[in-house]
């Protein structure tokens, strides 16, 4: 699952190759981070990158496992913006992680419960945002 942020619209050029490119970058951090590709989803623009992932082992995980998880995803996803240029002035990211709430219709059975930020460093790579 892909989107992209209402101020990228249909209307600029390379469209499709920007929502590809996001569907590029969720396929390498569910290859990276073990998780399936649909429980993967990226959301962004050409400053800021919101990575969402939906996973029920990650409802009781401590603070230093949620934070693990969501610098592996980051980890995976640095190269991947990397190699599209349109993502190269990306300064932040974010990444959520969604549990299961355990009622609703399966649509509205997911949460965010922590969400974990980073900012590009001056070395170019992203840093953990201080708690």
């Amino acid at each position: 699952m892909t989107s992209c942020d209402a101020r990228d619209s249909l209307s600029f050029p390379g469209f499709v190759q920007y929502v590809t490119d996001l569907e590029s970058i969720g396929a390498a951090i569910a290859s990276a981070t073990g998780n399936p590709p649909d429980h993967i989803h990226v959301a962004g623009n050409r400053t800021y990158v919101h990575i969402s992932i939906f996973d029920p082992q990650l409802m009781e995980a401590d603070a230093a496992r949620i934070q693990a998880a969501a610098t592996a995803a980051v980890a995976a996803a640095e190269p991947a913006l990397a190699a599209h240029l349109e993502f190269a002035s990306v300064q932040a990211i974010s990444v959520g992680i969604h549990h299961p709430s355990g009622f609703g219709p399966p649509v509205r059975a997911w949460h965010s419960e922590d969400v974990v930020d980073f900012h590009r460093g001056p070395d170019r790579h992203f840093v953990m945002d201080a708690p």
